[in-house]
C-alpha cells in the first residue's frame, strides 16, 4: 500500500489479516500554497484532524479505508473479537486539547458509531483492552491538576467511570 501522509499510530487485527491505523491526511491547499512559497504555520489555526483507517492486509487487498468518526485519534486498539476498536480522541488537534481532553472511545470498527466513552479527568497515557474484551486498562491522571499521567486505572467497555488500581 502507499499512504500519503505519515501513520501515527498501527495495531494489528486479532487475526494478523488486517490492520487499523491513524493518520493525518495531507491538506491540498496547504501543499499548493507551500508549492507556492507559502510555507509560514499558524499556531493551532492550520489543524488537519487525524483520521483512523482499516486495511486488509491479504494480497491485492483494497485500498485502506477510513472510519468516520468525530475528534482527533491519537491511538488505536483492536479489541480481542476483532470488532471494535479503542481510540484515544481529542476534540481536536491543538495542545490543550491533546493533553487534557483526550478521552478513552470504544467504536464498531467497520461503522465508527460510539459504543461507549470511557470517564476520566486530566491526561491519558496508553490504553489497552483485557484479554476478555470486557474491560479497558490505562494510564491516567488522578485529575485535572495532576501534572503526569502515571496512575493505574481500570474501566468497563460499557462506558462510566473509571477505577484506580494503583496510584
Amino acid at each position: 500500500y502507499e499512504h500519503d501522509s505519515d501513520l501515527v499510530a498501527v495495531a494489528f487485527h486479532p487475526t494478523l489479516n488486517r490492520i487499523a491505523f491513524t493518520a493525518t491526511p495531507v491538506d491540498k491547499s496547504r501543499k499548493e500554497a507551500a508549492d507556492k512559497g507559502f510555507s509560514q504555520e499558524v499556531f493551532e489555526e492550520d489543524w488537519v484532524r487525524a483520521q483512523v483507517f482499516l486495511a486488509d492486509l491479504d494480497v491485492g487487498g483494497t485500498k485502506p479505508q477510513p472510519v468516520k468518526i468525530d475528534g482527533h485519534p491519537s491511538d488505536v486498539q483492536w479489541s480481542p473479537d476483532g470488532r471494535r476498536l479503542l481510540l484515544a480522541l481529542a476534540p481536536d488537534p491543538g495542545v490543550d486539547a491533546s493533553y487534557m481532553r483526550r478521552r478513552l472511545h470504544v467504536i464498531e470498527a467497520e461503522t465508527g458509531a460510539i459504543v461507549s466513552a470511557l470517564e476520566h479527568a486530566g491526561k491519558l497515557g496508553m490504553a489497552t483492552f483485557a484479554p476478555d474484551g470486557h474491560r479497558v486498562a490505562f494510564i491516567g491522571s488522578r485529575d485535572e491538576h495532576d501534572p503526569q499521567q502515571g496512575r493505574l486505572m481500570v474501566a468497563s467497555t460499557s462506558g462510566g467511570f473509571s477505577k484506580e488500581l494503583l496510584p
